[in-house]
């Protein structure tokens, strides 16, 4: 079974560019049509946070509009960019939120279970996992044996990129405190918000976070500034089977050609 993943899309209105000079919607459009051409075709689609760039309507009415073309399913994660209240709007006629004001849920995949979480502090670009999701995510776990794959916008892990670290090291350690008691279940622990792909461990699980749609986090580790990169964009298929995750890193860049190398 496949998963995709697609993150950081910051999509803007009609005929915009985010921060005057990213075409992210057209950049979003190509990524929906590189997934809807993969064979076999991917079972879920993770949205991992940031779909918009200022969580305005309008900037959701054209996510929306994009997304028609997608031919999977989707399943879109709150981030730092968007807006709650917004968010729920768009999305909320095809989801059922399942924790209050936080949007949280849970999609059956094959064997599988994918929880999405809600790591984002209103108003903020810091995370937070408060004791409401806990308990929520508590529930949900004790509630199936299915493998789980948790997703949250914010890595549950030390990137090293420092401007993008979050203030609070400690700020998953509730969420720590679930995984653990449930860590059998669990099976890989995805992100986004980075802007890049990476791969490390969290709560002695696999981690990852999946590069941008549109432009990638500068792999700088010393500047404390803002630093943003129009390197090749990407995404990330997700192999699931026997419940190993194997993660397949895909560049949204223009491919020259395919080839048999016995030809040559």
């Amino acid at each position: 079974m496949l998963i995709a993943q697609i993150s950081d899309f910051h999509v803007v209105t009609a005929g915009k560019l985010a921060y005057n000079r990213i075409d992210t919607g057209n950049m979003l459009r190509h990524a929906v049509n590189m997934i809807n051409r993969l064979r076999p075709r991917p079972a879920l689609v993770i949205g991992s946070g940031d779909l918009v760039q200022s969580g305005t309507t309008a900037e959701y009415g054209e996510l929306l509009s994009i997304l028609a073309d997608l031919r999977a399913p989707f399943a879109p994660v709150m981030g730092n960019h968007d807006n709650r209240e917004n968010f729920m709007m768009a999305f909320g006629s095809a989801l059922q939120f399942g924790s209050g004001p936080f949007v949280q849920y849970v999609r059956m995949v094959g064997q599988e279970q994918v929880v999405i979480l809600d790591s984002v502090t209103e108003g903020s670009g810091e995370p937070s996992f408060c004791a409401e999701r806990v308990r929520w995510l508590d529930r949900i776990l004790s509630a199936s044996t299915r493998r789980s794959i948790l997703v949250t916008h914010h890595p549950v892990f030390p990137t090293g990129i420092s401007w993008m670290e979050p203030s609070d090291p400690n700020w998953s350690q509730l969420l720590g405190s679930v995984i653990a008691d449930h860590r059998p279940q669990i099976i890989h622990l995805l992100s986004g918000h980075i802007h890049r792909a990476i791969h490390s461990r969290a709560f002695d699980l696999p981690a990852s976070s999946c590069p941008s749609t549109a432009h990638q986090v500068a792999l700088d580790f010393e500047s404390e500034d803002a630093l943003f990169s129009r390197e090749a964009p990407g995404f990330q298929l997700h192999r699931v089977e026997d419940g190993m995750v194997t993660t397949y890193t895909a560049s949204l860049d223009r491919v020259l050609d395919s080839f048999d190398p016995r030809e040559g």
